[in-house]
């Protein structure tokens, strides 16, 4: 369906994507893709599911879906890390570390590790 044609029977569009989903062409390439609610609360739910498994070291499609799925982790996984840095940021002033202190606690534990092991 054109553009012009979707603008000018957008309830029809809205009816015919109950049924199946409609493409938006404009000047000859697809723009969008209007589904129904509960088409795209599947599709959502298919999506995380696929991704919560890829995430459990579960086997990824292979090819153009699992192209589309690692980009789709990236995603997340980038917008997680911005999430963590901009709480870090808001949490306040840094207070001064002891790295010395760090480090003798990791060579305890593992010196209690090795002793353990052994």
């Amino acid at each position: 369906m054109a553009a012009r044609e979707a603008k000018r029977l957008f309830g029809q569009l809205l009816d015919d994507a109950q049924r199946t989903p409609v493409k938006i062409d404009r000047h000859g390439r697809t723009v969008a893709v209007v589904v129904s609610s509960a088409e795209y609360d599947r599709l959502a739910t298919y999506r995380q599911h696929l991704l919560s498994q890829v995430a459990q070291g579960g086997q990824a499609p292979s090819g153009e879906m699992g192209e589309l799925l690692s980009e789709d982790a990236q995603q997340v996984a980038q917008e997680e890390l911005e999430t963590l840095l901009l709480e870090g940021i808001n949490s306040g002033p840094a207070e001064p570390f002891d790295w010395d202190e760090m480090r003798r606690e990791v060579r305890e534990r593992i010196e209690g590790r090795q002793h353990k092991s052994a």
